[in-house]
């Protein structure tokens, strides 16, 4: 129906454009063709999160809980990962979710991104890359300012990614 490419919304001639990397489709068709590009390593599928309003009668006990804990996590100084563990445990035990709902909710690809960015993170810390390219921006934009650090970094980290990736052919 659309493509999104570089904050620009496409929605003319979709059949004649080509793909590039990065774009993001918005796409309209049965369930189960969607089950078979989530099957599919090439595509990242973004669908929106279900949610069963049975419930209703918790809605006020989970927009409490969720509350009570940021508002620990902004002014008591907890630890903000640890202050949403705590929301998902509160939730379960309150029953405002179940055991099944929460763990379907855990979004798998995200946790295993975050798995394997760790070790490399780890690597460029000890190796002293993470400090070289570090310095390499600062000494070359800093005089500019924190914005242009920041430009920097993020100009780094697009060019390493675009030249790292390549858009793979669809084979699903």
């Amino acid at each position: 129906m659309a493509i999104w490419r570089h904050g620009e919304t496409l929605t003319k001639r979709l059949r004649d454009t080509r793909l590039q990397f990065g774009d993001a489709l918005l796409l309209q068709g049965p369930r189960r063709r969607l089950r078979t590009l989530q099957e599919c390593s090439e595509f990242l599928v973004l669908e929106p999160i279900e949610i069963e309003l049975r419930r209703r009668n918790r809605a006020l006990l989970s927009v409490g809980i969720m509350a009570v804990v940021l508002l620990f996590a902004t002014i008591g100084g907890f630890n903000i990962a640890l202050a949403m563990v705590i929301v998902a445990v509160l939730m379960v035990l309150t029953r405002c979710l179940s055991m099944d709902e929460a763990y379907a909710s855990i979004e798998w690809r995200s946790v295993f991104i975050i798995a394997g960015m760790l070790p490399l993170g780890t690597a460029m810390e000890t190796t002293g890359t993470a400090r070289f390219l570090a310095e390499q921006i600062v000494n070359g934009v800093g005089v500019l300012g924190p914005l242009a650090v920041l430009a920097g970094i993020y100009t780094l980290s697009a060019l390493i990614t675009r030249s790292r990736c390549r858009m793979p052919r669809l084979r699903c």
